[in-house]
């Protein structure tokens, strides 16, 4: 990209974005504790560092935060990323990213303005987190760096009920899976939003899940929602008809969920530059 396209790019933008800024003190010791003051050296260094987005599968979670981002939003990430100003990391767990914390994010003096972190809540209820998500929501904290647990239970719960057909579709066993989507489509939306996509219900339920699905009592919704959706089900984030479907739709809680944790990925990613 050319200095001009550079320029007329930020100007363009700059009006629909905040732009991440820092104060710099040819007389300080760099401070990285909001607000933050750099020495010029310090600046220079985090000016050519990538806001780094650490995820659990850096394949789907990547996918999943373009696809709930919106077209405008989609496009100004796809720059970030060619430019290397933004870079997406998927740790292969929520287990493998805790250790990524604790062994090598503690050690970074800039971690505060140059990572950020988003997983599943698993949560089988409405907040009631995991315990690996609570323990690396802990772990977040205590190292001081900003987070994201999603409200649903995983990314898979994000997915427009429509598309769950089409996803049908394209995988196996198709015709034993229009009885879970149909008693799925019976359940409440906090049940839809904490329902193990890819594992189904074990029956007899325990502890917050027994009472969330206290009401799903008949023997015959039971079979169909101890039943799993595909295990590459997340992977439809990939496709441009899910995306389109997911530009169309505006009042979506989960939709605003996203949208908003983006826009602070793009207030970092688009600091100093």
């Amino acid at each position: 990209m050319s200095n001009y396209q550079m320029i007329d790019w930020d100007t363009r933008d700059a009006a629909m974005y905040r732009i991440f800024t820092i104060d710099v003190d040819v007389s300080a010791t760099s401070s990285w504790q909001a607000p933050a003051t750099l020495s010029p050296i310090d600046a220079m260094r985090l000016c050519v560092k990538p806001f780094e987005v650490l995820l659990e599968n850096g394949r789907n979670d990547t996918a999943f935060l373009l696809a709930m981002a919106g077209p405008i939003n989609r496009s100004t990430l796809a720059r970030l990323e060619d430019c290397g100003a933004i870079k997406w990391s998927g740790l292969g767990g929520i287990g493998e990213l805790k250790a990524h914390i604790r062994d090598r994010v503690v050690k970074l003096k800039d971690r505060s303005l140059t990572h950020y972190v988003l997983f599943d809540s698993d949560a089988d209820a409405p907040g009631h987190l995991s315990p690996d998500a609570l323990r690396l929501e802990n772990s977040c904290q205590t190292v001081g760096i900003d987070f994201h647990c999603l409200k649903r239970r995983a990314i898979e719960n994000y997915l427009p009920f429509s598309s769950l057909f089409q996803a049908n579709m394209q995988f196996g066993g198709r015709r034993k899976r229009k009885d879970l989507i149909k008693a799925f489509k019976k359940l409440t939306k906090d049940q839809r939003n904490h329902f193990p996509m890819k594992a189904g219900l074990r029956w007899p339920l325990n502890g917050p899940q027994a009472a969330l699905f206290t009401d799903v009592t008949q023997p015959s919704r039971q079979t169909a929602l101890s039943l799993a959706f595909p295990a590459a089900l997340a992977e439809c984030y990939r496709r441009d008809s899910i995306r389109a479907m997911l530009d169309l739709t505006q009042a979506d809680d989960g939709i605003v969920e996203v949208r908003e944790v983006l826009d602070k990925i793009l207030y970092y990613a688009r600091g100093p530059a």
